[in-house]
C-alpha cells in the first residue's frame, strides 16, 4: 500500500514521495468477503509442480490465456488444483496487471451470493448498512473465478447468465446498470452435463461457461511415477516452508502404503499428510506414523498404468529376463520395453 502524507503532517513540514506501509495478513478490505481472494503470485512461486500428465492441460490453458477474455470451465475433483490453473490462465493472460478475484460459490446464499457478485445500495435489505461494491465490479479489467459455480441455485443461474451475455451488472437496490470487462472463469467437481440433463443446471449457462474446458485428471490416475515425485516435491516444499534442515526418509513399507494409497483429496491430501509429517513425525517415517486411512485403506492399485507394470515384470520373469522374447510376447517394440524396464527399477539381464 503506496500512502502519501500531507506536507502540514510531517516533521520538516515537506511533503514526501512515498511511504510504505506494511499490513497484517489478517487485514480484509471491507468490500471483500474473506473467502474471496487476490492473487498477484507468479507460477514460479506457487507451492505446486507440473508433472508431465498436467503438461497438455498448462499447454491448453496456455492457448485460452491469450484469448483474453474466453471463458473456461475447469472440471476435475477436489484438491486436483482447479483454482491453481485458473490462477496460471490469468497470471498469462494481458489481464495479469488486474486483480483475479476467487468466490466460493457453495458458501453462500442466493441473497449473500448475489451481493457479493453484483454489490448492494445502503438499504437495498435487511443489515444493508452501507453501499457495497461486488467483486465483477471491483475486479474490473482482471479475472474472477467461481469455484463450485455447480451448486448455484436456479434463480442465480439466470442472475449469472445475464451477467455473461450482457456484460453488466446492477447493484442490489440500484436502478443503474453498470459495463463490465472481467474473464470468467468457473470450476466444478460436478458433472454438469448430467445436472442439466436432470433439469437442476440450465444447458444456456452451461454453454456460456464452457466455452473452453479443461479437466484435471485426479491423484490416482496419474501414476505412481508421478506421484513419487509428488512426494519429492512436497518432501521438499514443505522443509523450506517450515525451516527444516533435513528432508523425511521413508522406510520401504511406508513408501508402499502412500504409493498405493488412493489420496482422495488428491494433491490438497497429500500436502496436508506433508505438513503433518513435518510438524509431529520423526525424520525416519515407517507405517505406524502414517495416519490410519493410509494403513488401513491401501488396498489393490487397479489403475491401468500399474497393471500394466504388473504384467510387463511378471511376463519378463517368465521369459528369464529376454528383452526379444518378452518383446514378442507382449507385442511390444523393444525399444519401448526396455524404457518400460528402466521406469520400474529394472536392469536388463
Amino acid at each position: 500500500l503506496f500512502q502519501i502524507r500531507a506536507k502540514e503532517f510531517t516533521k520538516d513540514k515537506i511533503k514526501p514521495e512515498k511511504e510504505i506501509v506494511q499490513l497484517d495478513e489478517s487485514w480484509v478490505p471491507q468490500q471483500l468477503n474473506i473467502i474471496q481472494k487476490s492473487f498477484d503470485q507468479s507460477r514460479s512461486n506457487s507451492s505446486y509442480v507440473i508433472t508431465s500428465s498436467l503438461e497438455k492441460v498448462y499447454n491448453l490453458a496456455e492457448r485460452v490465456a491469450v484469448t483474453n477474455d474466453i471463458g473456461c470451465l475447469i472440471l476435475g475433483e477436489n484438491g486436483t488444483g482447479k483454482e491453481h490453473l485458473a490462477r496460471y490462465i490469468h497470471e498469462n493472460s494481458h489481464r495479469k496487471s488486474k486483480s483475479m478475484i476467487s468466490i466460493n460459490c457453495a458458501a453462500f446464499s442466493d441473497e449473500l451470493l448475489s451481493s457479493e457478485l453484483f454489490g448492494h445500495e445502503k438499504g437495498s435489505f435487511t443489515g444493508a448498512d452501507s453501499k457495497k461494491i461486488g467483486i465483477l465490479e471491483v475486479a474490473n479489467g482482471g479475472t474472477v473465478f467461481l469455484d463450485e459455480v455447480g451448486d448455484i441455485s436456479s434463480r442465480m443461474q439466470v442472475s449469472l447468465l445475464r451477467v455473461i451475455q450482457e456484460r453488466k451488472i446492477q447493484p442490489i437496490g440500484s436502478n443503474v446498470e453498470k459495463n463490465i470487462d472481467v474473464r470468467i472463469i468457473s470450476a466444478t467437481n460436478r458433472d454438469l452435463e448430467k445436472a442439466c440433463d436432470d433439469e437442476t443446471f440450465r444447458w444456456d449457462l452451461y454453454y456460456r461457461l464452457a466455452v473452453t474446458t479443461l479437466r484435471l485428471p485426479a491423484l490416482r490416475e496419474r501414476g505412481q511415477i508421478e506421484l513419487k515425485q509428488m512426494i519429492q516435491f512436497f518432501n521438499q516444499s514443505i522443509a523450506d516452508r517450515l525451516g527444516k534442515n533435513q528432508l523425511l526418509k521413508f522406510s520401504p513399507g511406508a513408501l508402499e502404503c502412500l504409493l498405493n494409497y488412493g489420496f482422495k483429496g488428491n494433491v490438497r491430501e497429500l500436502e496436508n499428510l506433508f505438513i503433518q509429517l513435518h510438524v509431529f513425525g520423526e525424520q525416519e517415517i515407517d507405517v505406524s506414523h502414517l495416519p490410519k486411512r493410509i494403513v488401513n485403506n491401501v488396498g489393490v492399485n487397479l489403475t491401468l498404468e500399474k497393471a500394466t507394470e504388473e504384467h510387463i515384470k511378471k511376463v519378463f520373469q517368465i521369459n528369464n529376463g529376454n528383452i526379444l522374447i518378452t518383446s514378442k510376447v507382449l507385442g511390444m517394440a523393444r525399444a519401448t520395453l526396455q524404457k518400460k524396464l528402466r521406469e520400474y527399477g529394472i536392469r536388463e539381464i
